[in-house]
């Protein structure tokens, strides 16, 4: 009998559904000895877990994984892509509010006790969202900023068309896309194609009022250039969440720039945080449990192929 280890602080409650999904395979603490794995793999057992058929992540991002070269390639690999959009998007919506109608100033203010308007009146209403990534996060990001009354353009490998987008085109064109963006959302995972998508020479192309929000991967953007950019007044502002060097150094400008918002790659955050979003992943994680015990095709599939 395969066995099982859950290995992700999942409530008690979705630790026995998923359990329960999984029930013809025997549950072990032995991570040496799993055959399936629910959660993710300690830097210590990187490339040492021969035994090892399926790892099914807890988050989306694959990236830890796959570029430390943690598990065999012969070790189907799935995610829990599908499960933070909604949680991510509402941040995104946060991050962008907060710096449209100056909230930071206003707060300053409060603990000041100073009853000053800082006459900024940007709403999102009639700006153009630019989406760079058309999956689960950027299709809630576009889906609350079209409710918001925003133009919202997707940008994704093929032109193919998505429907919570108003418009959809191929990376090919991004160039000529965002000298149009008011807000330009980053929502990409970390691939050699995404590394420094956003480089010196494309920020220069970004006009002087927009809004860089990256909750995807901090290497899709130049920090370097962005933080130059930033330095000269060459953007609204930008909300980061997420870094090329985690944990941010403390020597980066970015902490002290007053139209920057820094959050510590919190912005998809599930257990301990969202019970609804550690819920979707327990979901995920169920449905693939069901599949691969009746060995049919699993879901969000990021490496390998379950022999059915």
């Amino acid at each position: 009998m395969m066995k099982i280890l859950i290995n992700a602080p999942f409530s008690k409650e979705n630790r026995l559904a998923l359990l329960s999904a999984g029930k013809s395979f025997e549950e072990t603490d032995n991570i040496e000895l799993a055959d399936i794995i629910i959660g993710d793999i300690p830097d210590e057992y990187f490339g040492k877990l021969d035994n090892l058929k399926w790892l099914q992540l807890a988050s989306a991002g694959a990236d830890r994984i796959i570029y430390n070269n943690a598990i065999s390639d012969k070790t189907v690999l799935t995610n829990s892509s599908g499960a933070f959009g909604e949680v991510i998007s509402e941040y995104v919506i946060g991050g962008i509010l907060c710096l449209f109608r100056d909230f930071f100033s206003y707060r300053e203010n409060q603990l000041e006790k100073r009853w000053h308007d800082t006459k900024q009146e940007r709403m999102i209403f009639g700006s153009t969202a630019l989406i760079l990534g058309c999956g689960n996060i950027g299709k809630c990001v576009s889906t609350r900023l079209r409710a918001f009354g925003a133009k919202t353009v997707g940008v994704r490998q093929s032109s193919e068309k998505c429907s919570e987008f108003d418009e959809t085109y191929s990376v090919e064109t991004l160039d000529s896309l965002l000298p149009n963006a008011d807000i330009i959302v980053c929502a990409l995972p970390r691939t050699p194609k995404t590394e420094h998508l956003l480089n010196r020479e494309r920020l220069m192309l970004i006009k002087n009022s927009a809004v860089i929000v990256n909750v995807g991967r901090g290497n899709v953007i130049d920090t370097n250039a962005l933080c130059g950019k930033l330095k000269r007044g060459e953007l609204f502002g930008a909300v980061l969440d997420v870094f090329e060097n985690e944990p941010l150094e403390d020597t980066s400008p970015l902490w002290d720039m007053k139209n920057v918002f820094v959050t510590p790659h919190i912005s998809g955050k599930s257990f301990g945080h969202s019970e609804r979003t550690e819920m979707l992943i327990a979901k995920i994680c169920e449905e693939n449990l069901r599949r691969f015990a009746d060995r049919k095709p699993l879901i969000n599939v990021v490496q390998g192929n379950y022999e059915t």
